[in-house]
């Protein structure tokens, strides 16, 4: 029987403030002194929005309404991002011939 981590125990996601009104989120399953554990930048926006600038799963800024968005969107970011890290590569065409043998 496979026994699956649940995904709250690969993910520890934490903010970690920078000013009053800006954090840097953090995943804490990744060594602090590895890059990729910072996930992103956030900013509570004037108009109470916060605008996120990932850097990690994939880059952009985007805007949303409550931190638990923000915490949802990163968690679903992080999730495909090992499952794409899961995935194998396709096998070129050129070596198609090779790997059927």
């Amino acid at each position: 029987m496979i026994h699956a981590t649940p995904m709250h125990e690969v993910h520890q996601l934490v903010l970690v403030p920078l000013t009053r009104n800006a954090w840097r989120l953090c995943d804490r399953a990744v060594d602090s002194h590895d890059a990729d554990s910072v996930v992103a930048y956030v900013e509570l926006c004037a108009g109470g929005a916060y605008e996120v600038a990932w850097l990690s799963a994939g880059f952009g800024v985007e805007t949303y309404r409550s931190l638990e968005q923000v915490l949802r969107a990163a968690f679903a970011r992080r999730s495909a991002d090992e499952d794409a890290d899961d995935v194998s590569p396709p096998i070129r065409l050129s070596d198609r011939g090779a790997a059927l043998r």
